[in-house]
């Protein structure tokens, strides 16, 4: 699921993989790491996903942010033919993934960047995951 380029079935893939048990759900890293590389519509939720599931996220996350350059992590998970395969990307997409790091690592994001809304979306995915999971229907 998390291969097809559909944003839709990217956040079923998110909730899936919410439900399962922690050991299972460490599976599941380096294809969400892969698929945030690749690309997709719905990138402030799967930085949520990962950041409940991935120990190393806040290093990641820190670095990515310290570095502010997303072709260098890439190269982390795609290979060089799929960079070269990369057709779009924009400040506005960059800036979506930058401010929900921004939110996840400090709680607070800006709001006077054209970033698709991403921090907006990062934290309100994070407060309804939190909700689910109190519910005790998610393992995060």
């Amino acid at each position: 699921m998390l291969a097809d380029a559909n944003w839709r079935v990217h956040l079923v893939s998110f909730i899936t993989i919410l439900k399962l048990n922690k050991p299972d759900q460490l599976k599941y890293i380096g294809f969400l790491w892969k698929r945030l590389c690749l690309g997709t519509w719905v990138s402030p939720q799967l930085l949520v996903t990962l950041s409940k599931i991935d120990a190393n996220f806040e290093q990641k996350a820190k670095s990515m942010l310290k570095d502010y350059d997303l072709n260098l992590f890439k190269r982390n998970y795609l290979s060089e033919a799929e960079l070269g395969e990369i057709k779009y990307t924009s400040e506005a997409r960059d800036n979506k993934i930058f401010n929900s790091l921004r939110y996840l690592i400090a709680g607070t994001y800006q709001a006077d960047i054209d970033d698709d809304h991403g921090g907006k979306y990062a934290k309100k995915w994070n407060e309804q995951l939190a909700e689910l999971n109190r519910l005790n229907l998610l393992n995060c």
